[in-house]
């Protein structure tokens, strides 16, 4: 039902009155934007980068009414040394090696199952799961993707009850990523 949920979202992104102002958040290999009055930033862990943008509803520990990206990348070499093996051959089972929720969490489970997709015309796996958190339902889409050897995670978490503004943001991010 996600899956049919996500779809029709997405079909509605492309309608008129969707926003289309842009903030554009350009990383190390990539480039994506998410609505203008979004907040951005970006920070960096020894040879991995975060990059991150947050709705301006969005307060920080607080997930009611929370709408933010992040999006993650790791040099492969430090994936494996953190997977404690080499990446695997499908990137369906990488991005469930990957895919986590915060430890409070309850409730957890699948609502769009893990499947193949694409990130600008190339090969990604995506899946997503819904958990109750903080005083609401959480929506988190995941998607990886490995490209010049690096892995490139892109998570997106909403609120539920923000389904209907979120989901049209989540396929812009998806539409308008570009490799660089």
């Amino acid at each position: 039902m996600a899956c049919s949920i996500l779809l029709a979202v997405l079909a509605c992104a492309a309608l008129p009155g969707v926003s289309e102002a842009n903030r554009k958040i350009r990383g190390v290999g990539f480039s994506t934007s998410v609505p203008s009055d979004w907040k951005t930033g970006k920070g960096k862990n020894g040879s991995t980068r975060v990059y991150g943008a947050a709705s301006a509803r969005t307060k920080r520990n607080v997930a009611v009414n929370s709408m933010q990206l992040g999006i993650t990348v790791i040099p492969v070499v430090d994936m494996e040394r953190k997977l404690g093996r080499s990446l695997p051959s499908s990137l369906e089972e990488l991005l469930s090696l990957v895919i986590s929720t915060p430890q409070q969490a309850q409730g957890v489970q699948l609502t769009a199952p893990i499947r193949a997709s694409t990130l600008d015309g190339r090969p990604a796996a995506s899946g997503a799961v819904q958990f109750f958190f903080n005083g609401a339902t959480i929506l988190q889409s995941t998607t990886v993707a490995v490209r010049r050897s690096r892995v490139y995670i892109v998570e997106f978490d909403l609120d539920l009850a923000l389904e209907y503004q979120g989901l049209p943001i989540l396929g812009r991010i998806h539409d308008h990523w570009r490799w660089r």
